[in-house]
């Protein structure tokens, strides 16, 4: 007769099992954490792309600038429908008065038609109003005309290399 005590106690009955999840909850769960990670990727691709390719080039024409002697204040994204265009617009406080840079990216179809006429055109709707622009690679220059620096500024801007 086998002892139905063990070495440190009574013996216990098994504990019940818990039942398994099943082969298709498990793909489900796997296949919806692997969805939320490709969004994550996806969602930082474009945070990324944004902040290097429009950011950036805007940065550096303010840092530009700064460096020659403006009085510039920090770049922020213009309110939406000031510039009437696809590009990403950008307002860049020199000497006091707002000036409009306008980012395109070349690879959008759209933004690369804008451009083009921009190009045709030289001139941007800028508070539904048609106003010269500068162009400098995948940047515009608006707002520009009738200050006291214009010529500065166009000179600058000409100059700067992205």
């Amino acid at each position: 007769m086998e002892n139905e005590i063990g070495p440190t106690g009574p013996k216990l009955p098994d504990p019940p099992r818990f039942p398994q999840p099943t082969l298709l909850s498990r793909v489900t769960v796997v296949g919806f954490g692997l969805l939320l990670v490709a969004l994550l990727i996806g969602f930082l691709w474009q945070q990324s792309r944004e902040i290097y390719g429009v950011v950036r080039p805007i940065q550096a024409y303010a840092t530009y600038l700064k460096d020659h002697g403006a009085k510039t204040g920090v770049p922020a994204k213009a309110p939406t429908g000031v510039v009437g265009t696809d590009g990403t617009p950008y307002t860049l406080e020199i000497s006091g008065e707002p000036v409009y840079l306008i980012a395109f990216d070349q690879r959008e179809q759209k933004q690369k038609d804008d451009l083009k006429a921009i190009r045709l055109s030289r001139s941007v709707m800028l508070n539904d109003k048609p106003r010269p622009a500068k162009i400098n690679g995948d940047l515009v220059l608006v707002g520009y005309d009738g200050r006291a620096d214009e010529e500065k500024l166009v000179r600058a801007f000409a100059e700067f290399n992205q």
